[in-house]
């Protein structure tokens, strides 16, 4: 199967001075799949980041990115590493250097997101039973 990232799209996104209150770095990264019926050979993987930091200012970006398949999405493709793996770490270098570029236009130290093993997430999650 032949896989592409066909595009993507900043969903929403929140940048406040956070300047009333006394907060650490803190960084939550999470991700989800989605599947759609009417484009059996499209999926996405949708990014949420919160991100309080030491410069007194808090982020939000939800950010979707959509992939193509050259052939029907299966439910055994749905359950492979490929989803949640292999496509978050294509899209994840896109979200890095999103998020990097908005800061520092913003006038605010460039945020650079640490790099992320998606294999080993994967693998605790396969050791936790969760999926």
């Amino acid at each position: 199967m032949k896989i592409a990232l066909k595009d993507y799209v900043v969903e929403s996104l929140n940048l406040k001075s956070s300047l009333d209150h006394s907060v650490e770095d803190d960084l939550k990264i999470s991700f989800t799949n989605g599947y759609s019926d009417g484009e059996p050979k499209n999926f996405t993987v949708m990014f949420t980041i919160e991100l309080y930091t030491a410069e007194r200012f808090y982020l939000e970006v939800v950010k979707t990115f959509e992939f193509e398949t050259d052939e029907l999405i299966t439910d055994e493709f749905k359950q492979s590493p490929f989803p949640v793996v292999n496509a978050p770490a294509i899209a994840y270098p896109y979200l890095r250097s999103f998020i990097g570029t908005l800061t520092l236009n913003a006038g605010l130290d460039a945020v650079m997101l640490p790099t992320v093993n998606f294999q080993a997430m994967y693998n605790a999650s396969k050791n936790s039973g969760s999926n």
